[in-house]
């Protein structure tokens, strides 16, 4: 995670931690605890309703049995009538029932006191009586109403039928035995969510404890009981409400400062990033300048400081360095150029020797002494070329490379190699897509490492090798040769090292200068079995 990620983090979680907890504890301990005791004292008007329905229905069944014993014992039906016309039948309305209805054994109604049109109908009733009301949807003459039913039976061969509408007695009696804090409800639309609520059991929706306590999706018909819980906890969870409001604000502030501060923050970073990897390719030209005043500024300042000190020190040790390798380069190239001086003198005194003596092979010496003088001038002459060709190298000019074009003109100019397996080719996949470097520089190094392995052995094998870590593009050049000497292995970059009899050995000396010049680093070794390798690191 990034610096400046995390500094938005960090802003986030200050906004949010200190409210969180407390709107946590402040839910757990408060609104817990006041809805548990709603819930309690739902229960508690819940058993209060049920006392109440049994005590409604055992009232219902009682003064259906009186009537019952009021028409048996006035002989108001005889026995053996079957769908005859009642005459004549004593009002019964100051029981409460909203309908009453007698039936006989195949529960045809034979007398209705206010649905008229019921007579001769037959009913679908149970054959045994119920213990229980029964709760079923019965139509009037004003339309369809949820009603507990009542079937009682009696001796005389007859049963009565007789029900209450909910939203009438039974509603008016709910609402007195429970007071304003609760309300009574009959809901007919099946579609409504109260239909998929199970039976005396409470649920909570829109500030209300809810309860189903009869009917059901069988009979088209529910009851509910609906107690309102106390404004408190309304007002209550309009606080955490809120509160959560201003925790998303403070977030979304936090987010905002978090932008603006690490904003600001990533562009200063970013700006001295940019500067150190200028001053790790060797820039020391450009100033490090910080975009606002403070911290950064300092730090920019301290930067072009130390900047300025490596230039000056730098200046200082390529100084001593050049002194250091000119003084080697003097003695190396004095010996060797001491070395075709000594056949050269040994021949003019030959020469003269010759001459002096006026020695009858005279003119076969002259031809062998002035050959011996001319190729020993040759090969210094080619030394000092060398010399020359090494001292007058240019800087590279490093500018972004496609990796892959680097690859294919390597794979292009070794083709034959490649396809003669003297060259073996591996890429690793996880590459970058672009590098910093020279790449006629780099394919010179290349090259050369290349030419030395071909040349090591009569038959050669070098194994080419592309990779890359989380810093360096690495590349590998291993060949089965005789390895590296001693000597070399000691002093790999010192010059005129070399294990070929007409070797300079500038090669690897040219090839870690170049190395170097990109920012690199240059390591030569020997195969465990047999063999020379080189790594080359070049920074990504």
């Amino acid at each position: 995670m990034k610096f400046t990620t995390k500094i938005t983090a960090f802003l986030i979680m200050a906004a949010l931690f200190p409210q969180l907890i407390l709107i946590f504890f402040f839910y757990h301990f408060t609104t817990d605890d006041i809805i548990q005791k709603e819930k309690q004292s739902a229960h508690e008007q819940l058993k209060k309703f049920n006392s109440f329905q049994e005590t409604f229905n055992e009232e219902a069944y009682l003064k259906l049995s009186q009537i019952a014993e009021i028409i048996t014992t006035n002989h108001y039906l005889e026995s053996s009538i079957q769908t005859s016309s009642i005459q004549f039948m004593p009002d019964f309305s100051p029981y409460g029932f909203d309908f009453f209805e007698i039936i006989n054994s195949e529960n045809e109604v034979i007398y209705s006191a206010s649905r008229l049109g019921l007579l001769g109908e037959k009913l679908n009733l149970p054959s045994e009586n119920p213990n229980k009301p029964l709760e079923r949807i019965e139509y009037a003459i004003d339309g369809a109403h949820a009603t507990l039913c009542y079937i009682n039976g009696s001796e005389g061969g007859f049963r009565l039928y007789a029900g209450k509408y909910l939203k009438n007695e039974f509603s008016s009696r709910v609402s007195e035995l429970l007071g304003n804090n609760a309300f009574f409800e009959i809901e007919t639309d099946i579609s409504s969510n109260f239909f998929s609520m199970e039976n005396n059991v409470l649920y909570e929706h829109n500030s209300l404890l809810q309860v189903a306590v009869l009917g059901s999706r069988q009979v088209e018909y529910v009851g509910t009981l609906s107690f309102k819980i106390h404004p408190n906890f309304v007002h209550l969870r309009e606080i955490l409400f809120i509160s959560i409001l201003i925790s998303l604000a403070s977030t979304l502030l936090a987010i905002f400062l978090g932008g603006l501060i690490t904003g600001s923050a990533r562009k200063e970073i970013d700006n001295l990033i940019d500067a150190s990897q200028r001053i790790s390719r060797g820039n020391f030209e450009e100033p490090v300048i910080a975009y606002n005043e403070g911290e950064f500024s300092m730090l920019a300042e301290s930067m072009t400081k130390m900047m300025n000190d490596i230039k000056k020190t730098q200046k200082e040790l390529v100084a001593a360095e050049k002194i250091a390798a000119w003084q080697a380069v003097g003695k190396k190239l004095a010996h060797e150029i001491k070395n075709p001086l000594t056949p050269v003198l040994i021949s003019i005194d030959d020469l003269y020797l010759s001459y002096r003596d006026n020695l009858p092979d005279f003119g076969k010496t002259i031809k062998a002494t002035t050959g011996t003088i001319k190729s020993e001038i040759n090969r210094m002459t080619k030394l000092l070329d060398r010399f020359a060709n090494f001292a007058r190298m240019p800087l590279p000019e490093i500018k972004k490379i496609r990796t892959k074009n680097l690859i294919e003109e390597i794979s292009n100019m070794y083709a034959p190699e490649i396809k003669g397996k003297r060259l073996i080719l591996s890429v690793i996949d996880n590459l970058p897509d672009e590098i910093n470097i020279d790449l006629d520089k780099i394919k010179q190094v290349l090259i050369n490492l290349i030419k030395n392995g071909i040349e090591s052995t009569d038959n050669p094998t070098i194994e080419l090798s592309f990779s890359s870590d989380t810093k360096d593009f690495l590349i590998t050049v291993e060949d089965n040769g005789p390895g590296f000497t001693t000597e070399r292995l000691n002093n790999p970059f010192e010059p005129y090292t070399s294990s070929k009899t007409d070797g300079s050995g500038l090669g690897l000396v040219i090839c870690f200068r170049i190395i170097n010049e990109h920012g690199g680093s240059m390591e030569l070794y020997n195969l465990k079995e047999k063999g020379a390798g080189v790594t080359i690191r070049l920074p990504q």
